[in-house]
């Protein structure tokens, strides 16, 4: 239930527990796609240092298990990126992504940032729905993935 879970800020004792998340959502999401051998994922090696300062990088967890994750990126300007929503598969539908997003909205928020946005993927059809539940709107970008999504959302 979404009571007991809670959202702390990553320790590096949940370094692996993380990057295991991350991969493993990855790969249920693109069958084929080893995000190992992706670059794009070195954050995922030195998270204290690439979410410091006003970057955050929170975890949700319950019963001492990482169920979720998720993090706000300082941009140049006011801006932030949302980057890393991830949650187990078997802790879906729950409330967790919801728990974790809202939380990093009002993080940001609160630290004044104002506008965030994010980059997602076509295959992530349940995180376009809650983010767009929650008052993102996708605006016109071009990637060489075409299966990427941009989002953005002001903030006040």
């Amino acid at each position: 239930m979404i009571t007991q879970v809670r959202i702390k800020e990553y320790t590096s004792r949940f370094g692996d527990d993380v990057r295991e998340l991350v991969f493993t959502c990855l790969t249920e999401l693109r069958p084929g796609y080893d995000p190992r051998q992706d670059p794009r994922h070195k954050d995922l090696e030195s998270i204290s240092e690439v979410y410091s300062g006003k970057s955050r990088f929170w975890l949700a967890v319950t019963g001492g298990r990482l169920v979720g994750t998720i993090a706000v990126k300082t941009k140049p300007g006011s801006e932030a990126s949302l980057k890393r929503l991830f949650v187990r598969k078997d802790c879906r539908g729950n409330g967790t992504g919801s728990l974790l997003l809202n939380h990093a909205l009002d993080y940001a928020q609160k630290t004044g940032f104002t506008g965030i946005s994010l980059i997602t993927s076509t295959y992530a059809a349940a995180a376009v729905h809650l983010f767009e539940k929650h008052g993102f709107t996708r605006t016109e970008r071009e990637f060489s993935d075409k299966a990427l999504l941009y989002y953005t959302k002001a903030l006040n």
